[in-house]
């Protein structure tokens, strides 16, 4: 059973203007919903296209193949960036699967649970100064390494990584519904 993509497309441009109305704020920070649904419709003025490439390979990845090629790349580059802002690489999320397989599976450190890492050894609970089989657990904060962790699913790294790169672009359009042009701002630090 196929699910109709003319209104996922919709569905998604509905949200995505509500998105940005709600989020809308003017200069004196009153909250106008005119205004708001205004600039929201100006902002996002052409609806998802269910026919365009990003739209088809991310319905195939969501509701055919969750081992698709799209979520991977986009994993494997939140990963990397997780990695290198975190400096420990906890490795990629649990993939969907093919057909994708929405199950959350048992609580564990590989399917949403979070971790502590003490010692280099990971636990669901810690207790330091317990001794477990002849070896006593350390205390946490004791190594420069011990860090608390989340590793989030491939299906949260893709669509993290997915917005990232859509709002790194900017705009798709060249200019506004007024004919202004529309230019990105040069961000200086």
């Amino acid at each position: 059973q196929t699910i109709d993509k003319d209104a996922i497309a919709s569905a998604a441009t509905l949200l995505a203007r509500t998105a940005v109305a709600a989020a809308y704020q003017d200069a004196d920070y009153s909250i106008d919903y005119e205004t708001a649904a205004a600039y929201a419709l100006g902002l996002v003025q052409d609806a998802v296209d269910p026919s365009s490439e990003t739209f088809v390979n991310l319905y195939a990845c969501l509701f055919e193949d969750g081992n698709c090629e799209m979520l991977l790349n986009y994993g494997g580059v939140e990963r990397a960036n997780d990695a290198k802002r975190t400096g420990k690489d906890i490795g990629m999320g649990v993939p969907l699967g093919t057909p994708p397989n929405y199950y959350v599976s048992i609580y564990d450190a590989y399917n949403g649970q979070p971790f502590v890492q003490v010692g280099g050894k990971g636990y669901g609970a810690h207790k330091g100064g317990e001794v477990v089989d002849g070896e006593t657990i350390e205390e946490y904060g004791e190594d420069e390494t011990d860090a608390v962790m989340g590793r989030p699913s491939l299906l949260e790294m893709s669509i993290f990584g997915l917005l990232n790169d859509f709002l790194g672009r900017g705009s798709f359009a060249d200019e506004d519904r007024t004919g202004a042009v529309l230019t990105l701002a040069t961000c200086v630090s």
